[in-house]
């Protein structure tokens, strides 16, 4: 099969730019890999964000815990001092 001369110049016919300005496959493999290291960065970055977080989140739990354990161990102290009969 051949090509007519309209067809023919259609196929060969360069991009506006030139052909300089076609994508490669180079071009579309670098573009995806600096999408990939952002995607990456990002991610990571939240994960630190939010361990630092929960962490924050579970030292100030437990120091309410101990808290409450402690309060809870005085009343009761006292109220059995007062069972006996003792001066509180």
């Amino acid at each position: 099969m051949f090509l007519r001369a309209e067809e023919a110049s259609i196929l060969m016919d360069r991009s506006p730019g030139g052909w300089n300005d076609l994508v490669t496959n180079q071009v579309l493999g670098a573009r995806l890999d600096t999408l990939t290291y952002e995607l990456v960065a990002t991610m990571e970055r939240g994960f630190w964000v939010r361990t630092w977080r929960l962490l924050g989140a579970m030292s100030m739990m437990f120091g309410v815990f101990a808290t409450l354990v402690r309060v809870t161990e005085a009343s009761g102290a006292k109220g059995q001092e007062r069972a006996r009969g003792l001066p509180g």
